[in-house]
């Protein structure tokens, strides 16, 4: 379920990152933002995945293990395998996408300091 609303976030949000960048890539005085523009795209698309990976991480390794230990429904360590599939798969997503997202344009943007400094 909240993978719906993140991805309806992350549509809104490449459709705003697109034409930013169409409009620094066909405005001439905006021309020199465009090379932050889309080191900034491809940054927050790389955190958002790799955030929802790790959220994803979160609430599947411990059911796995869970599995694995043979552990039953009636069990106490199975409350704890709830736990960390609910934060994992429901709570965690709308967490993890938009520091994600956030993290990544930083680090876009750190990186395309670095290569104008070069």
């Amino acid at each position: 379920m909240p993978y719906f609303v993140v991805l309806t976030y992350l549509v809104i949000a490449l459709l705003a990152w697109g034409s930013v960048i169409a409009l620094c890539a066909s405005v001439p005085r905006w021309r020199g933002a465009l090379h932050y523009a889309w080191r900034m795209l491809a940054g927050s698309l790389a955190g958002l995945v790799l955030a929802n990976l790790a959220s994803i991480a979160v609430g599947g390794i411990p059911i796995l293990i869970g599995l694995a230990a043979g552990v039953e429904p009636a069990d106490p360590a199975a409350q704890v395998v709830a736990a960390f599939a609910l934060f994992g798969f429901f709570l965690g997503p709308l967490l993890a996408s938009p520091l994600g997202f956030l993290g990544g344009a930083l680090l876009g943007l750190h990186r395309a300091w670095d290569a104008r400094a070069e």
